[in-house]
């Protein structure tokens, strides 16, 4: 079976945040003991349709970085649709595309305005592999659900 190939894209942006931290605050910060430092991603996906019938997939994406001297907060929709493709996508079919192009698609977006974010505030732009963070393309096929809308 081959991925369905999408015919469009959008993307909205939920959050974009940044906190810099300077002097006291950089040497007295710690990290959420939930989170902890560094990089992490989180995802929800949806298959739908749209109200002509054609196939959609919908990715909410975020990012959130906390590091001593900032904290950066990420989060996106993208959706795809399938014009090419009547009725919701299968979850197999879903998964392939998120894997293959829907993923790195919305990463994307995420790393540069991740780089953007940190320019915004005087720091140097953050560069990490093109690669997906830690389990996301492994977790894509359990959450093709309806938690995109969380």
């Amino acid at each position: 079976m081959s991925a369905p190939t999408a015919t469009d894209a959008s993307v909205r942006w939920v959050r974009r945040s940044v906190e810099r931290r300077y002097g006291d605050e950089v040497t007295s910060w710690r990290p959420d003991p939930e989170h902890g430092e560094g990089l992490n991603a989180h995802l929800g996906a949806r298959a739908t349709t749209s109200e002509d019938g054609a196939a959609r997939l919908r990715l909410r994406m975020g990012l959130d970085l906390s590091e001593p001297e900032c904290s950066a907060a990420l989060e996106c929709i993208v959706e795809f649709e399938f014009s090419d493709h009547p009725g919701e996508l299968t979850p197999e079919e879903a998964t392939e595309f998120a894997r293959g192009e829907g993923l790195p698609f919305a990463m994307g977006y995420l790393r540069a305005a991740l780089s953007d974010a940190r320019l915004s505030v005087g720091l140097n732009a953050v560069s990490f592999s093109a690669r997906l963070p830690g389990g996301l393309a492994e977790a894509v096929g359990s959450a093709i659900s309806s938690d995109a809308d969380r």
